[in-house]
C-alpha cells in the first residue's frame, strides 16, 4: 500500500467534506507540474480538489489505482480555462453554441494535460477526456458507450459534486432520495455508484422486480 493509499483509506467520512490540511503535500508528491496546478486553481480549484479526493476514495474501494484517481479527479476540468467566463458563469440556459464551447473543455483539458505534463500517465489523459462520456452514448466528446474504470470513477465523483454544491445555474443542492434519483439517472457504471453511496451514506435505490405472469 502506497502512502497515498494509506492516506485515502484513513480519510474521514465524505458526507461532511472538509479539505485535509495535508492535501497540498499529498498533491506535491504526485508530480503534477506547478503551472498545471495553477491553471486548475484558477478555474475550478475547490471543485477539482473535492472530485480528486472523492475519486481516490471510490477508487480505493474498487481496487482502481488511487493515485491516478486523485490526479485525474483533480485535473478533470482544467480545460475550462479555455471557456469564456461569460459562458462558465452564465446563470441561465446555454445556447447551442455556448453548450458546444462548454463541452469542448474535455478535449481541450486532455490536450493541456498532455502538453504541460510530458510524463503524464496515459490513463489520466483518457479520464480527463472521457469524464463526460455516458454508457448510453449521449455523453461527450466522443459519444462513447463504454467507460474504462478510471474514467468511470472520475465521472461519478464529478457528477456527485456537481449535484451537491451550488452552481450559478442552480443555487440549491440535492439531498436524500432526490440526489440518489439524479445520480442513478446518469448512464454510468453501477460499481462506482454503489461505492459512492457507501462512502457518503446514501441509500441505494430499490431494485425493481419484474414478474412474468403466465
Amino acid at each position: 500500500m502506497t502512502g497515498v493509499d494509506m492516506w485515502v483509506s484513513s480519510g474521514a467520512a465524505l458526507g461532511t467534506w472538509e479539505r485535509p490540511e495535508c492535501l497540498n503535500d499529498v498533491m506535491a508528491t504526485l508530480g503534477i507540474p506547478t503551472p498545471l496546478s495553477h491553471l486548475v486553481e484558477r478555474t475550478c480549484g475547490g471543485h477539482a480538489e473535492r472530485v480528486g479526493l472523492l475519486a481516490s476514495r471510490i477508487a480505493f474501494l474498487l481496487n482502481v489505482d488511487v493515485e491516478l484517481a486523485l490526479i485525474a479527479g483533480y485535473l478533470h476540468d482544467v480545460g475550462k480555462v479555455g471557456v469564456c467566463p461569460s459562458v462558465l458563469n452564465k446563470p441561465g440556459p446555454l445556447t447551442a453554441l455556448e453548450r458546444q464551447a462548454m463541452q469542448h473543455h474535455a478535449a481541450y483539458g486532455a490536450q493541456l494535460v498532455r502538453e504541460r505534463w510530458p510524463g503524464v500517465p496515459a490513463e489520466v489523459v483518457t479520464a480527463v477526456l472521457r469524464h463526460h462520456e455516458r454508457l448510453d452514448g449521449q455523453g461527450y466528446p466522443g459519444g462513447q458507450t463504454e467507460l474504462d474504470p478510471l474514467s468511470a470513477v472520475v465521472a461519478v465523483a464529478d457528477i456527485y459534486d456537481a449535484l451537491t454544491q451550488p452552481r450559478v445555474y442552480r443555487p440549491w443542492v440535492l439531498t436524500g432520495p432526490e440526489l440518489v434519483q439524479a445520480l442513478f439517472a446518469q448512464a454510468l457504471p453501477r460499481a462506482p455508484m454503489v461505492a459512492l453511496c457507501s462512502l457518503v451514506g446514501l441509500r441505494l435505490p430499490e431494485e425493481r422486480v419484474h414478474l412474468q405472469v403466465g
